[in-house]
Order: structure tokens, then sequence, then C-alpha cells
């Protein structure tokens, strides 16, 4: 089973969602806990998951910032998420709505992150952004399970594992649609909802346009090491940043679970290519996962 050639980078991507309905993979795969495959996952809509007003870029967006005092007027504490060295998480209820609320603490929050959620109004299962200040942000609640934690309470199959690759990477496929560069793609950065069936891509501190750049990022606390070289160093993000993250996700699913497919691996061995010239586009990944579930599960 050859991987597609660089000339297939103009195939019509839609192709996979036509594959996944014929062979209906949804109804097959859906279990107990696992999802079926996200619509607006395997039909990219490129105005945006939901509607709402559309930006050229995330630069046009406006953002109003409340304070701090105006914020606590809303907002009712239930539990901490999570924390890091940067900021924390809770879930809360704000207005009513249960929402995450993420306060940073040694630096203000990048006005980026907020307009690039409002720019992505939930493409990606992104969630929406509600209200925010200098230094915390509410946005919508769109997970409650870590992928690490349906890794760990999903029966380890191969055909389970490659549906959890596709759905992820489908799900990047349409972040990338946009024009956006997740450049943070990890375990804790993907939740899945119990409620709507769908993983969703979170936490957009280090996210950008493609061709801009990061400045470079050193972390004192972690080796970074499930970001690409060309991010780390500081040069313009492409998609094939998030590819080598991707690449490395799946490495560590497939590690974790003792699958040792050499196809499976050859593939993601290429995606975490050192040159990022040298690595295969994400829809040829996906094309190739969808092949994979059609050839070998089915």
């Amino acid at each position: 089973m050859a991987f597609p050639s660089r000339g297939t980078r103009d195939a019509n991507v839609d192709q996979m969602a036509n594959r996944a309905k014929a062979r209906n993979i949804d109804k097959d795969l859906s279990v107990e806990g696992l999802p079926g495959l996200p619509k607006e996952a395997v039909s990219p809509d490129e105005k945006g998951a939901h509607g709402g007003k559309e930006y050229r870029t995330y630069h046009d967006v406006e953002i109003h910032l409340e304070d701090d005092t105006s914020l606590d007027r809303h907002i009712v504490h239930v539990k901490k998420l999570g924390q890091t060295a940067q900021s924390r998480a809770d879930l809360i209820y704000y207005k009513g709505v249960r929402a995450v609320l993420k306060t940073a603490f040694a630096h203000p929050l990048r006005v980026e992150e907020l307009k690039i959620m409002k720019y992505l109004n939930g493409t990606a299962g992104a969630p929406h952004l509600f209200a925010a200040s200098s230094s915390r942000l509410v946005s919508e609640y769109v997970g409650d399970r870590t992928l690490m934690d349906v890794m760990q309470n999903t029966e380890r199959t191969e055909a389970r594992l490659v549906y959890i690759m596709l759905s992820i990477g489908t799900q990047l496929e349409q972040l990338h649609k946009r024009g956006i560069s997740h450049n943070d793609l990890k375990g804790d950065n993907i939740v899945y909802n119990s409620e709507d069936g769908r993983f969703h891509i979170i936490d957009f501190g280090l996210s950008l346009h493609f061709g801009e750049t990061t400045g470079g990022f050193h972390d004192p606390y972690n080796d970074l090491f499930w970001m690409s070289p060309d991010c780390r160093s500081g040069h313009p993000v492409t998609p094939a940043s998030d590819v080598y993250s991707f690449g490395i996700l799946c490495q560590m699913m497939m590690y974790s679970w003792g699958i040792n497919n050499l196809y499976l691996l050859s593939i993601m061995l290429r995606a975490t290519n050192v040159n990022p010239w040298m690595r295969p586009l994400l829809q040829e990944i996906n094309l190739c996962l969808s092949d994979f579930l059609r050839k070998f599960c089915f």
C-alpha cells in the first residue's frame, strides 16, 4: 500500500467524506465512549462551523476586554480542571451556562488567542469565546474527557485507534482551512465531549496564521518535544508545523496501545521529519487513514 505522492495535494478532500459515508464508518465504529466522525470535520466549512460574522483574518477581529470585577459578577465556580506553570483552568457557570475559565499567571493573555477563538467561531470544535479580561478568558465548555482518558478507557483495537487518529486529523484539517496553525497540538489539548460525540481541539494560546513567526519557544519546565523544530526555532509556521505534532501524537497513541503496524508507523515517521518540506500533507495522511480503515478493518 503505497503512500500517496505529492501529486495528490490538489485532490478533493471531500472524497474522504464520501468514502466514510459509503462504508458507514460512523455506524460501524460508534460504540460506547467512542464518537462518530464529526460531520463538520469530514465536510469542512471554510466559513466556520456555526455561522455568525466572518472575518478575512483574525487580525480583523475586535475584542472587548472587561475588568475582572465585571466578570466575577457572572461567574460561579464549580471545580478546578487543571493547571500548568502558565495558567489554570476551572469549570464554572457563566451567566447560567457551563463554561471554562482560563486564568493566566505570569503574563497577560495574548490578544491573538482571543481573536483567533472568535475568528474560528467553532471551527474544528474550538470553544466559542464568551468574555475576557487582560488575564482571564471565559469560553464554551466543549469536553469532559481528555484524549488520554479516552485512550485508557476504550477497547484497544487497531480499527479504533486509526478511527480516533482520523477524527482528530479531520478536525485539524478543518482548522488549517481557516489558515490557522495550532502550534501546541498534544493530548492535553484534545478533549472528547460525550454529549455531542466529537473531539475538540482546545487552547489556542500559541496559535498563529500561516506565515507568521512564533519568535521561538522555550519552556524551562518542558522540552516541548511535541512541537516541530521549525516552530520552536521561530521560523514562519505552516501546515507542516502541525503535521509534525500530529505525527508525534499518533506515535504516542500507538505506543500506549502496543500497536506496531509498520505502515501506520511509516506514515507518522514521515510526518515527523525534521525537514518540514519532507513531511506529507495532512490531507494525504487523512486519506491514508481512511483507506486503511476500508482495506484492513472492514
